[in-house]
Parts: C-alpha cells; structure tokens; sequence
C-alpha cells in the first residue's frame, strides 16, 4: 500500500519544523519527490542561496523510519497547521 503524505506541517526527528507545499515527480522516472520548505528561519541573509529554504527530499526517504536512540522513529511526523502548538509525546 503506497502511503500518502498530506500537504502541511511536520516536525522531523530532531524537533525541526518543515512544510510540505507539493508532491512532484521527477520528469524522467516519475519518482514521487516531497517538495518541502524549512520553517526554522536562520538570521536574514542577503546570500540569495541562503534564502532558499525549499528542499526535496525522494519520498520514500521522507516516510521511512530511522533509528533514533533505542527507539525507531518516522524521519517526519505530520502535525496540525500550527507548529507552535505541536506538543513532544
């Protein structure tokens, strides 16, 4: 069963948050690819590199579990429309 990814926020294993903005699929092999933006905002930059915190990630790498300690964890755990009322388990 292929498992879906819904467009919202998330917060990664390291207490990171992100938003998934689309699913896209590579224009040869049609691999789906999570398009997602980095929410932890750094100081402002006038590097324009800097600025782009629009990432890709394969999605098969972005649902996978990883192993965290003694715990195995999802790399990404979806979380309501406001990473500021996400709560650690």
């Amino acid at each position: 069963m292929q498992q879906e990814i819904k467009l919202g926020k998330y917060v990664d294993s390291k207490g990171n948050f992100f938003e998934v903005i689309a699913i896209a699929k590579h224009h040869q092999t049609f691999q789906e690819l999570v398009v997602y933006e980095d929410l932890n905002k750094e100081e402002e930059s006038d590097d324009v590199q800097e600025k782009n915190n629009y990432f890709v990630m394969e999605k098969e790498l972005f649902i996978q579990n990883i192993q965290l300690g003694d715990k195995l964890v999802p790399r990404f755990r979806f979380i309501d429309d406001d990473p500021y009322t996400y709560q650690e388990n």
